[in-house]
């Protein structure tokens, strides 16, 4: 599937992971646009180069939560 590469705008929690502001995330293209039309995203290419070059930020590949990671993530916890 497509991935969007994105700057996060504001502390976000999503599918176990906690993302804060200005970090670099590529998302499944679906989720991106979702995250952006909410305003807590923003795919502009001057965002993500601000974030890469000005910050030293590296992309984070969002990995989607399946009922089988989280229970590996649980027992892993126990």
């Amino acid at each position: 599937m497509p991935k969007k590469t994105v700057r996060i705008l504001v502390d976000l929690p999503i599918d176990g992971a906690n993302y804060m502001p200005n970090d670099v995330v590529s998302f499944e293209d679906a989720t991106a646009e979702t995250l952006e039309k909410s305003g807590v995203v923003d795919s502009s290419k001057a965002a993500v180069d601000y974030c890469r070059k000005s910050l030293d930020k590296k992309v984070i590949t969002h990995e989607a939560a399946t009922a089988e990671n989280q229970a590996a993530a649980e027992v892993a916890a126990k």
